[in-house]
């Protein structure tokens, strides 16, 4: 018998460890998935992003990888990772020249979607050993003759990568 499981094991209600998260006002949104089942057969998630225009990619992302910065104009984008975890950079400008920041981790276990708002510089670094994949919906079709794409450079930027020891 299958059971629905309509709470995501990560939520921002203080059932679980997500602290990090509460402070995105202005940078993302996060997003329950609207369904999980689990059961004897294992775990799915249903209807991620709920409704979708534009694309759905998967990446794969290696060990040890930085791929950031880039910011839309007009479009959002959606994250869910299906395997392993990604520290995921958010920036604004402070309109000065300098940005501030915010880092926060998605993993397989979290269920939950990153919404990234137009206009937040956003990347991610594959902080683990192992593979990471990455499904994320952009709200706009990719067009390469034309894309809503603002490059930036880690130097520009100024934010620090590295995985703090605590």
């Amino acid at each position: 018998m299958m059971r629905d499981v309509s709470a995501p094991v990560a939520s921002l209600n203080g059932k679980t460890n997500l602290e990090h998260m509460k402070m995105l006002d202005g940078f993302a949104e996060i997003k329950e998935v609207a369904r999980r089942y689990d059961d004897d057969r294992g775990r799915r998630y249903c209807d991620i992003f709920g409704q979708v225009t534009g694309d759905i990619n998967i990446t794969h992302a290696y060990p040890g990888v930085v791929t950031a910065w880039h910011a839309h104009r007009r479009q959002y984008d959606e994250w869910f990772v299906i395997r392993g975890a990604l520290k995921v950079g958010l920036a604004l400008p402070n309109g000065d020249g300098t940005y501030r920041w915010r880092f926060v981790s998605l993993s397989e276990y979290d269920g939950t979607v990153l919404r990234i708002l137009p206009g937040v510089l956003h990347g991610w670094r594959n902080h683990t050993a192992a593979e990471a994949i990455l499904m994320y919906h952009i709200s706009e079709k990719y067009d390469p003759a034309n894309p809503d794409e603002i490059r930036y450079s880690l130097k520009e930027v100024g934010a620090d990568w590295s995985t703090p020891a605590k």
